[in-house]
């Protein structure tokens, strides 16, 4: 047998087998009650004894069930948590252990779980805020041609040119300023953005034209000394209003003008009657003074007016206008833009049919 429990502590936890001491010599009465069941609870003179047969994994594996056999005997009927107390403590700290291994565990997995699904859900916001900021830009780059395309068809409406002239004139000068995109002296310049900044600003060339007179604006034939005068005014009229919307901007938003396209809109406006030689008005600039984009208008402009009919004058031909810009124009346009012409007149042309009157 196997003495498990006692109230004399001496024996506690100690084998019983061939000892002098025996428990089956000892309680020979209670120990033949033991040898009957497996196991089951014994009132006696020693209190509840409480007992429990286990055959060892050997013998059972030998086949001989019935050579040998523990018995678990306690004799001391106060199993209960003060005797697992006693008994147990040294399992305490791994069972301790084992409970805060689980829960850092579970607070990890947790942590790691809801630290994904996070991640994912600013994800998804930051996509979402995305298309929001990008919508709204659509809008606002919209909402902005809209009002440019307003002001230029309004300026236009005081002349006898169509609406068409606006798109044309856009289009000849992106044509223009791609064609130079690749050249030495402006690859610098032109990139993508700045042909597109020019290609939005183009239309308000001809802005300042909404405050010349009826008479002069629509006279036809010639103009006197005077009228001409009058009507170069049209570029110190539509700079000077472009550059209070620059200096408004600036003032509310804290934000430099020079940034935005209306400082592109400004020098066009302003500066493309301006020529190479330094004839030109209003400021009688000549060669790289004048700022690129007023230069590329110029052309653009001379052309649409040599291919469309004018109150004082015909249209010219394809032939007729070519000619006239690359032959009989010394000292009015950039050579290195001519010469850029010169290699897309045919999309000129083409813009021309495109957006005809």
């Amino acid at each position: 047998g196997y003495w498990l429990s006692s109230d004399v502590r001496s024996r506690e936890w100690g084998f019983m087998l061939d000892h002098s001491q025996s428990f089956q010599q000892l309680h020979p009465t209670l120990w033949k009650s033991v040898k009957s069941n497996n196991t089951g609870i014994i009132e006696s003179d020693l209190g509840r004894t409480n007992y429990y047969t286990i055959t060892p994994p050997a013998a059972i594996d030998s086949g001989s069930l019935m050579a040998w056999k523990f018995v678990v005997i306690n004799t001391n009927h106060r199993m209960g948590l003060p005797f697992l107390h006693e008994h147990l403590a040294y399992l305490y700290p791994l069972l301790l252990a084992y409970l805060f291994s689980t829960v850092l565990l579970w607070m990890w997995a947790r942590a790691d779980t809801g630290k994904e699904i996070a991640e994912k859900e600013l994800i998804a916001l930051n996509r979402l805020l995305e298309k929001k900021v990008e919508k709204r830009t659509a809008e606002l780059e919209a909402t902005k041609d809209a009002a440019i395309l307003s002001l230029a068809t309004l300026a236009e409406t005081r002349d006898n040119e169509t609406g068409q002239h606006i798109f044309r004139t856009q289009h000849y000068v992106k044509v223009l300023a791609e064609a130079l995109g690749d050249h030495p002296d402006f690859k610098d310049q032109l990139d993508e953005r700045m042909i597109q900044r020019i290609f939005k600003s183009a239309p308000l060339h001809d802005i300042g034209k909404v405050g010349i007179p009826d008479e002069i604006l629509l006279k036809h034939g010639d103009l006197d000394e005077h009228e001409q005068q009058v009507m170069r005014c049209h570029t110190t009229l539509g700079s000077d209003a472009i550059e209070e919307a620059i200096n408004s901007i600036s003032s509310r938003l804290s934000v430099n003008g020079a940034g935005t396209f209306l400082n592109c809109a400004r020098d066009i406006a302003h500066y493309h009657h301006e020529r190479w030689d330094g004839e030109g008005y209003p400021k009688g600039l000549s060669g790289d003074a004048i700022p690129l984009p007023a230069r590329l208008m110029a052309v653009a402009d001379v052309y649409d007016a040599l291919v469309t009919d004018r109150v004082y004058k015909r249209a010219f031909t394809r032939e007729e206008t070519e000619h006239i810009i690359l032959k009989m124009s010394p000292g009015q346009f950039d050579p290195r833009i001519l010469k850029a012409f010169a290699s897309v007149k045919d999309q000129f042309w083409e813009i021309k049919q495109r957006f005809a009157d």
